[in-house]
Parts: structure tokens; C-alpha cells; sequence
């Protein structure tokens, strides 16, 4: 697979997990919104988001929601994974033989 493949790859999960993000009910910092009459096989995500919540308190719906929004903004976007990657291809190639050292702790 071609690196401009893998960033469209990239590029498409980010806009299927923002489909899936427009799906959830509206989420505000101090409130967990009623599960109850949420159909959580209408979003795959919501129900991972409640799982979290569910098994530690500290994944709040909220702050995983803005977790999981901001990957996608930040990460997981076609034009940023481009000039992230533009720093990279300036550089040769490394060549394949090369010879290091590794130093370790002995008592590890």
C-alpha cells in the first residue's frame, strides 16, 4: 500500500468517526445523558463511550467524547497527516546496512 493510500485510509476513519460523533446526544461536562432511551445500536461509539464510563469513572462521557473528537480533528485528517508527512519525505532513504551498539542494564 502506497503511503498517499494509507493517509486517505487515515483520512476516512477520521470522517467515519465524526459520522458516528453526530450521532451522539448532546453531552455536557457534568452531565451522563439518559442511556436509557439512547438505541445504542444506532452508535457503535456512544456505546464504547459509556462502556469506558461504566468501568472507570474518570473516562466521563464528556472528556471522551472531546478525546475521541479531537483525534479526529488533530490526527486523523487528510491535509495534517500530509505536512506531517511532507517533514519526512525530504530526507534520503537510510541504507540498509548499518551497524549499532546496544548498551542495556544488566540486572533488568
Amino acid at each position: 500500500m502506497h503511503f498517499n493510500d494509507k493517509i486517505s485510509t487515515f483520512s476516512l476513519w477520521g470522517k467515519r468517526i465524526n459520522e458516528q460523533l453526530s450521532l451522539l446526544p448532546t453531552i455536557s461536562a457534568d452531565l451522563l445523558p439518559e442511556s436509557s432511551t439512547y438505541d445504542l445500536s444506532e452508535a457503535p461509539l456512544w456505546h464504547a463511550i459509556l462502556t469506558a464510563y461504566f468501568r472507570n469513572n474518570w473516562f466521563t462521557p464528556f472528556h471522551s467524547y472531546l478525546a475521541i473528537k479531537n483525534c479526529t480533528t488533530a490526527f486523523l485528517n487528510e491535509e495534517k497527516l500530509k505536512a506531517w508527512w511532507s517533514a519526512y519525505e525530504q530526507h534520503p532513504p537510510l541504507s540498509a546496512n548499518k551497524r549499532i551498539g546496544i548498551t542495556m542494564a544488566g540486572n533488568l
